[in-house]
C-alpha cells in the first residue's frame, strides 16, 4: 500500500504524480488526511482529481480528519465529492474520528453516497462509526445500492444501527457477510439476532 501523507509536500509529490498518471504499479492507497490543516483546498482538488479518474488503484483507505474547524470542511467534501466519481476501486476503508466535529462526520458521509450507489466494482468496505447520525448517513447511503456488497466490516457500537437502518431502508442491499468490531458482548447477541432475520448474510465469528 502507498501512503500518500498530504501534510507533508515532500513525502506526496512524487508519488501524487505517479497517481495522476495512472501509474498501474499503485494500486493501493491510503491517504492521511488527519492534520487537516495543513492541507490546501487546491490540494484536495488535486488529489481528488487524480483518485477521480484513476483506473488502476484497487484498494483505497481514508483517514477522516480530527479537525474541529468547521471551515475546514470544504476542501475536504470537495475532495470526497471528486473520489464519488471512480468506478474502478474494490476495496475501501474509512476510519471517522472522534475529535471531529460531527458536522464533518456526517457530511463525509452523505458526500460518499455517489461513490457507494455508482461503483459497481466496490465489494468490500470497512467502516469506522462513532455515533447515530454517522450512522443513519452511511446507511443512506449504502441502501441506493441496486446490489448488496459482498463484505463489510463495521467498527463501533453503532454498527447494528447502520445494519438496522440499512435493513428498513432497503433490504437488498445489506451486504452478503458483515464483520463487526468493539460492539461488547449484548451488542453481539443483538447483532447476531438481527443478521438471523437477514437473507444471504453470514456472520464471521
Amino acid at each position: 500500500t502507498t501512503d500518500l501523507n498530504m501534510s507533508n509536500p515532500f513525502q506526496y509529490e512524487d508519488l501524487l504524480r505517479s497517481i495522476e498518471a495512472n501509474d498501474p504499479n499503485f494500486d493501493a492507497v491510503s491517504i492521511d488526511t488527519r492534520d487537516i490543516a495543513e492541507v490546501s483546498y487546491e490540494l484536495f482538488d488535486r488529489v481528488g482529481h487524480a483518485l477521480a479518474y484513476n483506473t488502476n488503484i484497487q484498494e483505497l483507505a481514508l483517514n477522516i480528519p480530527k479537525s474541529k474547524d468547521r471551515a475546514d470542511l470544504v476542501g475536504w467534501l470537495r475532495f470526497l465529492e471528486l473520489i464519488g466519481r471512480n468506478r474502478s476501486i474494490t476495496y475501501f476503508h474509512y476510519i471517522s474520528a472522534s475529535a471531529a466535529v460531527k458536522s464533518l462526520r456526517v457530511n463525509s458521509a452523505m458526500f460518499l453516497r455517489r461513490f457507494f450507489e455508482r461503483n459497481g466494482a466496490l465489494e468490500f468496505i470497512s467502516l469506522k462509526i462513532i455515533d447515530p447520525d454517522e450512522a443513519e448517513a452511511f446507511a443512506s447511503a449504502l441502501a441506493s445500492r441496486e446490489t448488496a456488497l459482498e463484505s463489510i466490516r463495521i467498527d463501533g457500537a453503532n454498527s447494528i444501527e447502520l445494519l438496522r437502518l440499512i435493513f428498513e431502508k432497503n433490504p437488498a442491499a445489506i451486504p452478503k457477510q458483515v464483520r463487526t468490531r468493539h460492539i461488547g458482548n449484548e451488542g453481539g447477541e443483538a447483532l447476531a439476532r438481527f443478521l438471523e432475520s437477514a437473507n444471504n448474510v453470514g456472520i464471521r465469528k
